[in-house]
């Protein structure tokens, strides 16, 4: 009931004398205030604030316009030594657009190394579970900053190994870095996909003067191509079956298209079921739905 109070858009002063002691409270310096909040309060506000955990979202009371408790995140998100550093740090990037597209860039670039692993792996985790938002800006920011070779092949690998939760298109692999070496990395992953990619890139050109014979040469060389070395992502086989009707020749071709295909679905989709992340954090003590 107090963060509910201390989070509102607008806290009059009775309330802040009430529960902080002072009537100007808001107006102390951010780290001050930090101090001077007691660490159970600060933490209730900052979860109210954000609306998680759950079921505070669903209640409806979050992310008011006190620019107090933004100022609080920005504090803490570049405070490793404080329990609340990765929530905030989860704040700035998932609500990129109510702190500005520099400032999560400005945090990383203030962390030490030690806290910038701990970022980098929380934004990874957290990437497993967004489609779209992919940080290009971020995740290339702190491939640069890695404090020498080793430890950056390390993040390239870990970027590697979850990507299968991750890639749904074989474009999204130019989406995610600009780096060269990650693009050759994720593109090794996928070898099937960027396979039927190219081919595909090299052959489209014949279609508008192709013979039927022509067509039907292609069309049995994709299909084969499938068939021998299923691509990972189910994109590829739709866009597949979409190349497939563009050549529009007679055969069992999208049929066959359409067999490997429910196969890769079926494959991607207990991949993602055995996707391993943090357990979703729920408010302690709650009694009720959430």
């Amino acid at each position: 009931m107090k963060a509910a109070a201390l989070t509102q858009d607008y806290v009059p002063t009775e309330i802040q004398q009430m529960l902080l002691g002072a009537t100007d409270g808001f107006h102390m310096p951010t780290a001050q205030l930090i101090d001077y909040l007691p660490p159970e309060l600060l933490t209730a506000c900052v979860q109210m604030h954000r609306g998680a955990p759950q079921p505070l979202w669903y209640l409806g009371h979050h992310h008011d316009n006190s620019l107090t408790w933004k100022g609080v995140i920005r504090q803490l998100a570049r405070t490793p030594t404080h329990p609340l550093f990765e929530d905030c740090l989860d704040e700035l990037f998932s609500f990129e657009h109510r702190y500005g597209v520099d400032e999560f860039s400005q945090v990383i670039r203030e962390l030490n190394v030690s806290g910038r692993t701990r970022a980098f792996t929380l934004l990874l985790e957290w990437k497993t579970r967004v489609v779209g938002e992919w940080h290009q800006r971020e995740f290339d920011l702190f491939l640069e900053l890695a404090p020498d070779d080793d430890t950056r092949t390390e993040m390239i690998k870990r970027m590697v190994e979850a990507s299968p939760h991750i890639i749904e298109d074989v474009k999204d692999v130019f989406q995610w870095s600009h780096h060269e070496d990650v693009q050759e990395a994720l593109v090794n992953e996928f070898p099937e996909d960027f396979q039927i990619y190219r081919l595909w890139r090299t052959l489209k050109d014949f279609n508008v003067r192709a013979t039927v014979e022509l067509k039907m040469t292609v069309a049995e060389l994709l299909i084969s191509a499938v068939e021998k070395f299923p691509p990972k992502l189910p994109s590829t086989h739709w866009d597949v079956n979409r190349y497939l009707r563009m050549l529009d020749v007679e055969g069992d071709f999208v049929e066959r298209a359409a067999s490997v295909r429910e196969t890769a679905i079926t494959t991607f989709k207990e991949l993602l079921n055995t996707k391993v992340s943090s357990p979703t954090a729920r408010l302690p003590n709650w009694i009720g739905p959430g």
